[in-house]
């Protein structure tokens, strides 16, 4: 219940009191927080799951999705990855993503990206657009499919680095923001 009011009162800011009301059925809003997790003595990782892009209903049921193999209920699906930098720099920082498929086709693609040393106090955010842009880069000659799914890893590895001592790593947070809206209202 409370995240209904929650998504209720966003729509409300956002979209004004008569479109709210129109839009409120069937949209969602879920904040992370993404928790540190240690691999080994020196590597740390955030690692959040992401889903950007629209799955079609279907025809005859707009509850259902058009094709039987879409993993999820017809919708618009979007994620932001939020990084807010500790308190100091860190060097050796690189945003991994890795798109998910089902276990019987071929491996998704990866990619990966350093991030910038300079975070202290700083903001950053990854969103779909940059997500699918690492995937399927604009030149690179290969369509993105209509929805993405996979997982997003903030990696610290201090051997990509000086100045990358574990301890620099206080203070950073990870949070992921999900939304989605079904794209037809029964």
């Amino acid at each position: 219940m409370r995240s209904a009011v929650i998504v209720t009162a966003v729509a409300f800011l956002f979209l004004g009191a008569n479109e709210a009301a129109a839009q409120g059925v069937g949209s969602s809003l879920d904040v992370e927080v993404i928790a540190r997790k240690q691999l080994d003595e020196d590597t740390t990782v955030w690692t959040a799951k992401f889903l950007c892009g629209t799955i079609e209903s279907s025809a005859s049921d707009p509850q259902l999705p058009a094709s039987p193999t879409d993993p999820l209920t017809p919708g618009t699906y979007r994620t932001a990855i939020n990084i807010l930098g500790g308190i100091s720099n860190i060097f050796g920082l690189k945003l991994v993503v890795k798109e998910a498929k089902p276990l019987d086709e071929p491996a998704g693609r990866s990619a990966q990206r350093n991030l910038p040393a300079e975070i202290e106090g700083k903001a950053f955010e990854v969103d779909c657009k940059q997500i699918t842009d690492l995937l399927y880069p604009p030149r690179g000659g290969v369509s993105p499919p209509s929805f993405l799914k996979g997982f997003v890893q903030i990696r610290h590895d201090p051997i990509l680095g000086p100045g990358s001592e574990p301890g620099r790593l206080r203070g950073m947070e990870v949070i992921a923001v999900y939304t989605s809206n079904r794209t037809k209202l029964p």
